[in-house]
């Protein structure tokens, strides 16, 4: 009611000398425009409402999205590292090899050295 009061007092002094029709119909234009700010006003506090809810879901979006980005390193780290066994064990496994080989050539080389030896006693032996 206050606020009407001092709706009307506004009116009053905006235009001393409007007739009593014409006083309700300002009245009723202003009534009017106060509807339909306060309509845009509760239009844009529900576009703030709708909006402060998008942003609550992409946050949580994002959250699951970087659980899922870190597990999925966590997973990758995890193959890397299987994956970097294999190979140190794969290299062991290759050194072996080369040792045996090596050590295959040196058997060789001093059987056949032996050989040769055999065969040139035999040759001075003739």
């Amino acid at each position: 009611a206050s606020r009407a009061t001092a709706a009307v007092t506004r009116l009053q002094r905006a235009f001393p000398k409007l007739t009593a029709s014409e006083f309700l119909q300002k009245s009723s234009e202003q009534s009017r425009w106060h509807t339909e700010l306060v309509d845009a006003a509760n239009e844009h506090l529900m576009r703030i409402q709708k909006l402060e809810a998008e942003v609550v879901m992409a946050r949580f979006e994002l959250h699951d999205v970087r659980d899922m980005q870190i597990s999925g390193v966590r997973l990758f780290e995890q193959n890397l590292r299987l994956t970097e066994a294999r190979l140190a064990r794969a290299r062991d496994r290759a050194a072996e090899a080369y040792a045996r080989m090596a050590t295959a050539e040196t058997h060789a080389a001093s059987g056949i050295g032996i050989v040769e030896a055999r065969a040139e006693a035999v040759l001075r032996s003739r």
